[in-house]
């Protein structure tokens, strides 16, 4: 829980900088088949949820290929906001693994942003969806797709309950 909670800081932190990067190539309008934005009453019956919270909730879908561009995938989870897809997170392990889809990511999405050249954190950004890969140094990759717009609205919806949150006193 601790990792997954620290990768989705650092990918919400990646997807806050990736605002002002080069356009992507390929730019996907959807992932294995759900579009950008459908309701979630379109797939429900081949998804089973992982874990809800507020607006937001996630699922895997049991019938997933876990290969993709020549990766094993260990996981594959789809996000939906206000019961809307808005993205997806793919995970992968080992070195091969993160060989084959960093140069198939590549292939499909072009010259990704890369703010430090030491750091394996790529940033593709399209007119609707933005796609991140980031990989630690044990080879371990996460695969972060949203949608921007779908993205946007939960930014701002986050933005404006912690401003409404009290704050504790020390």
């Amino acid at each position: 829980m601790k990792t997954r909670t620290l990768m989705t800081i650092g990918l919400g932190v990646a997807f806050a900088y990736a605002n002002n990067v080069s356009a992507m190539t390929n730019e996907p309008t959807e992932f294995r088949g759900i579009t950008w934005g459908a309701p979630i009453e379109e797939h429900q019956k081949e998804l089973v949820s992982l874990s809800s919270r507020g607006d937001v909730a996630f699922y895997r879908r049991p019938a997933d290929q876990m290969s993709w561009g020549g990766a094993e995938i260990q996981k594959i989870s789809y996000r939906y906001f206000k019961g809307r897809f808005s993205g997806s997170t793919l995970q992968l392990f080992g070195a091969s693994h993160k060989k084959a889809i960093t140069a198939k990511m590549f292939e499909l999405y072009g010259t990704p942003e890369q703010p430090n050249k030491r750091v394996p954190q790529f940033f593709w950004t399209g007119e609707k969806a933005k796609v991140v890969l980031f990989c630690e140094v044990t080879d371990y990759c996460v695969i972060d797709m949203a949608n921007l717009e779908l993205l946007a609205q939960e930014e701002a919806q986050n933005q404006r309950a912690s401003r409404t949150k009290p704050r504790e006193s020390i």
